[in-house]
């Protein structure tokens, strides 16, 4: 299934910090310390000292807990300790993150990044319900937002309402049919469905919409195949894998469609490419196996 809701793997730096710049305002002169660390932690960031700059944003936020200004800091707060969970897989980290954010909506419960941003963590753990709770808090501020609308979408998925996330999905579309991820959605959704047809037309006005997007001609070549229409699937994990040769995901997909119709040839000599783009050969040994 392809991933609808693409969060992305610690991207940090793109996320982190994303409105610093508020904070590092004019103040007077007694409040230079707290400017100060917050520069350090934003240094700390950008160097992957995670944590330094926890310790730096804490050191910052205890000066005066109750700052607005520690809205924004806590949530960085929350970025570094979400990152460092990701990496580590250490649970103190994840609840660490989760209470920073709470005490940033605290300060700003109306501030919808930072409820988005809690709600984005929720996704990352699975906690389906929780994020929906988020989501429908930041979409009672900003119900036009079509990013928000998608990953409530992609919540309902999880949840088992498809008709509430195909809903959130054709709400995006009508208001922009370019959309790509209520695009992607809603094509997904429509497959597992069992509407493949459906499926297919949305996932073709995504492929000529965004033609170097291998996810898409993925996406569809899955549909395709589930369709019984082998050629069409064929097409399109070449093309995918074109796009993106040095993708072993792709790659290791289209093994395993060729595998399934039998075309063994082919689907070895795409798991020797799987393990040339780093795959362990000891991973594919079985598979291997069943195609000699």
């Amino acid at each position: 299934m392809p991933n609808v809701f693409p969060l992305k793997k610690t991207v940090f730096l793109k996320k982190i910090l994303f409105t610093l710049t508020l904070l590092l305002t004019a103040c007077a002169a007694s409040a230079q310390t707290y400017e100060q660390l917050l520069e350090q932690a934003l240094r700390a960031a950008y160097a992957d000292s995670l944590e330094q700059a926890e310790k730096l944003f804490r050191q910052a936020i205890d000066q005066n807990p109750q700052d607005y200004r520690n809205a924004m800091a806590l949530t960085n707060l929350g970025k570094v300790q979400e990152t460092i969970y990701l990496r580590t897989k250490d649970s103190k980290k994840a609840d660490a993150a989760i209470e920073s954010y709470t005490q940033a909506i605290e300060l700003a419960p109306q501030a919808v990044p930072i409820i988005a941003a809690r709600a984005d963590f929720y996704l990352r753990l699975t906690f389906y319900d929780k994020a929906l709770k988020d989501l429908n808090t930041a979409l009672s501020f900003n119900p036009e937002d079509a990013d928000l609308r998608c990953r409530r979408a992609y919540a309902y998925i999880h949840l088992r309402r498809p008709d509430d996330a195909k809903a959130d999905y054709e709400r995006v579309l009508a208001q922009d049919g370019s959309n790509y991820q209520a695009r992607l959605g809603l094509g997904t959704l429509l497959a597992e469905q069992g509407r493949r047809n459906e499926a297919i037309e949305h996932l073709s006005r995504l492929t000529e919409g965004y033609p170097n997007s291998a996810e898409a001609f993925l996406a569809r070549a899955e549909v395709y195949a589930q369709n019984g229409q082998p050629l069409l699937a064929e097409y399109d994990y070449d093309q995918a894998v074109g796009i993106d040769p040095k993708n072993p995901e792709l790659v290791l997909a289209r093994a395993q469609f060729y595998r399934q119709q039998g075309q063994k040839g082919k689907a070895l000599a795409d798991y020797e490419q799987a393990i040339s783009l780093g795959v362990p050969r000891a991973a594919l040994a079985e598979a291997i196996k069943a195609c000699k």
